[in-house]
């Protein structure tokens, strides 16, 4: 496999910059929940929050910070035909080099609903990590899959 392309960031992001990684220890060794108390840490927490709001919000040229939204990622899920997710998601890995996860994933409710239960569905989980070359390359990879089915 040449490259690596990683689509599961819902799960576990591989790659992560080293600030990242002492600013997470940081907080796991200091941190509350914000906006989930009114003691010291949640305080703190919901401060450092409100702070890096006005930083982005500064950054990005945007004129109030209660209009910055954090979000983890951007998942999407998809099936192909009635292929099994399992299946689509080794082929990805095998043949095309991305990272992505089968299964019925945390909705089973939904996949009842769509009568998806038994495959599945393969999840995308993009992040800040992965190109639009990369993105490029998993929606040819998906084209291709279905118009071989």
């Amino acid at each position: 496999m040449e490259k690596l392309i990683y689509l599961d960031n819902a799960a576990t992001t591989l790659r992560k910059p080293p600030g990242v990684a002492e600013a997470v220890a940081q907080a796991i060794l200091t941190a509350g929940n914000a906006a989930r108390g009114a003691h010291g840490a949640s305080m703190q927490a919901s401060r450092t929050v409100y702070e890096t709001r006005q930083k982005l919000a500064r950054l990005l040229g945007c004129p109030r910070p209660d209009h910055v939204v954090f979000t983890s990622n951007s998942t999407t899920a998809l099936n192909i035909c009635d292929w099994d997710s399992a299946e689509v998601s080794d082929v990805l890995y095998a043949d095309y080099g991305i990272a992505t996860r089968p299964g019925a994933h945390c909705a089973p409710r939904l996949h009842e609903a769509l009568g998806t239960v038994r495959q599945g569905a393969v999840r995308f989980s993009f992040s800040v990590f992965n190109s639009e070359d990369e993105a490029d390359m998993a929606i040819q990879a998906v084209k291709e899959l279905a118009q071989s089915k």
